[in-house]
């Protein structure tokens, strides 16, 4: 989606955008608030939900973030956290990070002391999907046909001349001349979105060093591949079990039932207990990967509990602490392991006679 083509002034498109966000933000939570603070930095989006308070700040910029950027951020997260008691911070832009300004990004969470998180176009994209009220007032309808696509495509990885080749025999026989490329590419972005997936991410929480930045990294790496990764305690909030009066244990079940795939990071007391709560369950063993220093391959839960998971099918990943932690080694298995699964998707899809 481009959000250059964003509907409104031509000279005034960072403000719009800046409500798209508002308007979006109030949607992606029930039952919230999200209203603008503007200062000599910029403008945030306050995101509150009951005691919750979250700090969106859109930066509607090019490819990079400049030194006025970052240091505009920087007040604006400074302002939003001692003065406004946001308790997260979500930074949306209109791009994919570079490499140096995500590294950027990760630091300035670790400095600020709370959890930073960046939403980019492809992330918003599947957010609009969702909201297609907030879309259609914002962008222009898209000039999109409906045909079957007939054969499996490992879409995430496939180029668009692949795709564009794939869609023009599906439509062929529908069209008198050569299929416009707009429709191609409209289409071929619309099949990508359709395989996306729910990624439930257990481990250790922000006291948990390396493996807790790790779990943060893991989670925004997958939402720039335009996945859904939620942590277990954002889902499964005290104030929430408290007021359904579920058990957590109960709660956490219901809510993985709910997700495509599960990863734990079984390295802190509480992912020890969701491993061990969810390992002898089917429905959730065979969705799901556990991730365990190999030094503990002799104990305990090694040779009980993980060895029945992987009897059904759970996969195991044994990593060696702190290199595949520093060298991003178990985050490389992990990725590869949801897109083993979102290729599966695809072809469930595109044998199911789903219409694109």
């Amino acid at each position: 989606m481009n959000f250059e083509e964003i509907v409104g002034p031509s000279d005034n498109k960072a403000a719009t955008f800046v409500e798209l966000i508002r308007r979006l933000a109030e949607c992606l939570l029930p039952n919230s608030t999200a209203t603008v603070d503007a200062s000599a930095n910029g403008v945030m989006i306050l995101q509150r939900q009951g005691t919750v308070t979250n700090a969106m700040i859109p930066r509607y910029s090019g490819s990079g973030l400049t030194p006025h950027d970052r240091t505009a951020i920087e007040a604006l997260l400074g302002r939003a956290v001692q003065y406004l008691k946001a308790q997260t911070c979500t930074l949306v832009g209109i791009r994919s990070l570079n490499a140096e300004d995500a590294q950027w990004l990760a630091n300035l969470g670790e400095h600020s002391r709370v959890p930073v998180t960046y939403l980019d176009d492809v992330a918003l994209a599947n957010y609009l999907d969702e909201y297609e009220a907030v879309r259609h007032e914002f962008f222009p309808g898209p000039s999109v046909g409906t045909i079957f696509l007939s054969r499996g495509l490992a879409l995430d990885d496939a180029p668009v001349e692949q795709l564009s080749e794939a869609l023009v025999e599906a439509i062929a026989s529908d069209l008198e001349g050569p299929a416009p490329e707009e429709l191609l590419l409209a289409i071929a972005a619309k099949i990508k979105r359709m395989t996306r997936l729910k990624v439930l991410v257990f481990g250790p929480g922000p006291n948990g060093g390396d493996i807790y930045r790790k779990r943060c990294e893991l989670r925004d790496r997958l939402g720039s591949l335009g996945h859904t990764a939620h942590f277990g305690e954002d889902i499964c909030k005290p104030d929430v079990l408290k007021a359904s009066g579920l058990n957590v244990s109960a709660g956490e079940y219901l809510a993985a039932i709910g997700y495509d795939y599960i990863v734990i990071l079984m390295t802190s007391p509480g992912s020890i207990g969701e491993a061990h709560d969810f390992a002898r369950v089917q429905r959730l063993a065979s969705k799901m990967m556990i991730c365990v220093d190999q030094n503990h391959k002799e104990g305990y839960s090694a040779q009980g509990v993980l060895r029945q998971f992987e009897g059904l099918n759970g996969k195991m990943d044994w990593f060696e602490y702190p290199k595949d932690i520093t060298d991003c080694h178990l985050s490389t298995r992990v990725l590869e392991q949801i897109q083993k699964l979102a290729e599966l998707k695809q072809w469930e899809v595109a044998n199911s006679g789903d219409q694109i």
